[in-house]
Order: structure tokens, then sequence, then C-alpha cells
């Protein structure tokens, strides 16, 4: 639009503003002023709406894109994503947020973000503090990064730990699991506890399934259901029964009752109050008998 053509169509704007009774100059001078004014604002108003398309344009551009990957479906209340990932990201550049020296610098600290949560995540009480977790029932803590925690009232508070399903589950060490139960501790690095109740690893790379109140607290120490069983030496184990106890590395217990394998490499395969406190040796059985030699059997 050239000027000469847009300074007729804002004339009468231009002269609404100018006082007719003005000397001839003057009055000149205003519509000119006037006219001048009126015609910056319609060029920066096109110039405006000129960005506006663009913006438009770029919107609608973007849309497309999504709808690539984007359906919504209003009759079943849906919404799926096909043929792409999906990031939820807490905005540091890292799934630890810079806490370690892993990827960064660990100069970071948590952020509180990046984590996906299913449901309302009730507990106001509970500690929420940790990034990149995948959280899901109620009342539960998730307070480091790259989780799993479930059920009621559990919590993971170490990196890349899991707390799934049940009560009560505590997932501390880093890479530590704990899966169903109520009141089940992973405390250790690679920890493990599945099932029962009270069950307790805590010594690393230690494992409790099922059963009620056992514990595992020496390193690869493991303990396979009954109840108040301890796996107290390195890389002993315990395959149920109720209160035995292996202190000696390698030791094993069968079952029975109040049993104790304390020698290296000693085993009791069941019976009760029976004692393999030799190296290598190994009670079959029975009630009150002690293998206290090296390589010693009884009875």
């Amino acid at each position: 639009m050239s000027f000469s053509l847009l300074s007729l169509l804002l004339a009468p704007s231009a002269q609404a503003a100018c006082p007719t009774g003005m000397p001839d100059a003057l009055y000149r001078n205003c519509i000119n002023a006037e006219l001048a004014g009126l015609a910056a604002a319609v060029v920066s108003a096109v110039q405006t709406t000129s960005e506006l398309e663009a913006e438009l344009d770029a919107a609608n551009d973007y849309i497309d894109a999504l709808e690539t990957y984007l359906s919504v479906d209003t009759a079943t209340d849906s919404v799926v994503f096909t043929g792409a990932n999906v990031y939820v990201q807490s905005g540091s550049g890292y799934t630890d947020d810079n806490t370690t020296e892993v990827y960064g610098d660990g100069s970071g600290s948590l952020t509180g973000l990046g984590n996906l949560i299913v449901g309302y995540d009730e507990g106001a009480k509970s500690d929420k503090s940790g990034s990149h977790n995948f959280v899901l029932g109620t009342d539960n803590t998730y307070s480091s990064y790259g989780g799993i925690v479930s059920g009621a009232r559990s919590s993971v508070r170490g990196p890349h730990a899991a707390s799934i399903g049940g009560e009560y589950g505590g997932a501390d060490g880093e890479y530590s699991v704990v899966i169903s139960g109520r009141g089940n501790q992973a405390q250790d690095d690679f920890d493990v506890a599945v099932g029962g109740e009270g069950n307790i690893a805590s010594g690393r790379y230690s494992s409790v399934f099922g059963g009620t109140e056992n514990t595992a607290s020496a390193t690869y120490g493991s303990v396979t259901g009954g109840k108040y069983n301890a796996a107290d030496g390195g890389w002993s184990s315990i395959s149920g029964g109720y209160s035995n106890t292996t202190t000696g590395q390698f030791s094993w217990i069968g079952g029975g009752q109040d049993n104790e394998a304390s020698g290296s490499r000693a085993a009791v395969t069941s019976g009760q109050s029976n004692t393999a406190s030799g190296d290598y040796s190994t009670v079959y059985g029975g009630n009150g008998n002690t293998a206290s030699d090296t390589d010693e059997y009884a009875p």
C-alpha cells in the first residue's frame, strides 16, 4: 500500500484529531503529524501480523510433527504414543543430577524433578526429593535417583534401587531390590529381599527369600525361608528352619532348629541344637550333636 493511498484512508482520523479553528500552517502540521503517527501504527500492526502469522505457521508445523507420534482418543480417554521414545527429564543434564562424578563433576544436587508418577503420590510427610524415579502407590519415599518404588509406605533411598509392591519395604543400598512382602529391607549395595515379613539383607550382595524375620548380615550371605534365621558368615546360607545361624565362611544349614555352623565350610543338614564348629565339618541331623574338629562328621 502506497503512502499516498494510506494517507488518504487515514485523513478522516487525522482531521478529527486537529481543531478546525487552527491557523492554516499549524493545521497542516497537525494533520501531517497525525498522518505520520497513524501510518507508523499501521505499518507496525502489519509487521506484527506478519510475525504472528509466521509463529502460527511454526506452531502448525510443530502440531503436525507431534501428530506423527501422538494420538488422542476421547471415546476411550486414551493418549497413545507410537513409534517414539518418551523422555522424562529433570533438566539438569544428568540422571543423577550431577551428584556423582560418573558423568559430571559431582557439583550438583538432586532437583526432585524428572520423576514419572502414576497416581496422586499421597503422603506429604514422605521424603520425595529424588530425581528420575518411577513412582506408584501411596505414602512412598524416593530420595535418590534412577529407582522404582511402588506399594505402600515403602522407600527407595539408594541410587538405582527398587522397592516393588508390598508394604513398608526399604531399598537403601545402591542397586538393592525389595520385592513384595511386609517390612523387608535391603540395606547394603546389591542386596535383595523377596517376600515374607520383617526380613533384612544387610551384608553387601546378601539376600533373603521369604520367611519371617530372617537376616543376612554378611557379604554374599543368604537365607531362604524359615524364621529367625541368621546368615552371619560370608558366603554362608540357610535353607529354612527356625533360629539357625551360620557364622563360618561358606557354611550352610539345611533346616531344623537352633543349629549353628561356625566352622569355615561347615554344614548342618537338619535336626535341633546341632553345631558344626570345625572347618569342613558336618552334622547330619539329630539333636545336640557337635562336630568340632576339622573334617569331622557327626553323628
